[in-house]
């Protein structure tokens, strides 16, 4: 919201100088060096660079197969569906569409993944039918693992209070992912592995 309430007030200024009729007609289109500075930095965060080129490589359909622990010393409950993933906002963020069951019940997920030229991180954002809340995480690429970890909050009805996770993406190659999440569960365990999903490229 910061950001686009100050693109907002850069261009509420220009349209007003625009409109001045006191401005100098000898002026030409000359605009203040604050100003002009203040719209590179905003061009500069604005413009999608390599790294948003990077996860577009995965936009598509995939198949995905998954495990879900609730305890580390539990067998795990195993899921499967599909997901399309693509890149909107011109390039911006790789949206993610999940259908699949989850517990036995049908599941539909959204999820955002994309790069903050401003602040150097990976954003993540993900919310699904099972849940009227959302999770949000932040990370780096490690490009020697393939690997985004992220770190981030999600509110737990149950406990009745926000909760931290881990996750990572692994892009193993152009037709195979990986997303691991780990997290402390439901009885403040250690940390464990608590989601591992699998994908493939179906085409």
């Amino acid at each position: 919201m910061r950001f686009i309430l100050s693109a907002i007030l850069i261009v509420s200024s220009l349209q007003a100088m625009a409109a001045d009729p006191k401005a100098d007609p000898h002026a030409g289109h000359q605009m203040d060096p604050k100003m002009m500075e203040m719209m590179k930095v905003m061009q500069q965060a604005g413009t999608p660079g390599e790294q948003h080129k990077m996860l577009a490589g995965y936009a598509g359909n995939w198949t995905y197969t998954g495990k879900m622990w609730h305890k580390p010393d539990q067998a795990p409950q195993e899921t499967s569906g599909t997901a399309k993933f693509e890149m909107v906002l011109d390039g911006r963020w790789l949206k993610q569409e999940f259908k699949g069951e989850m517990m036995g019940q049908p599941f539909t997920g959204l999820g955002y993944l994309g790069y903050n030229n401003a602040t150097k991180e990976y954003e993540t954002s993900f919310m699904d039918t099972m849940s009227t809340g959302s999770m949000h995480g932040k990370g780096s690429y490690d490009k020697s693992k393939k690997t985004i970890a992220e770190s981030g909050q999600y509110y737990c009805p149950i406990k009745k209070g926000m909760r931290e996770y881990r996750g990572e993406w692994k892009f193993v190659d152009k037709n195979t992912m990986m997303y691991t999440m780990y997290g402390t569960g439901m009885e403040d365990q250690p940390e464990f592995k608590q989601m591992e999903l699998n994908y493939k490229r179906s085409r």
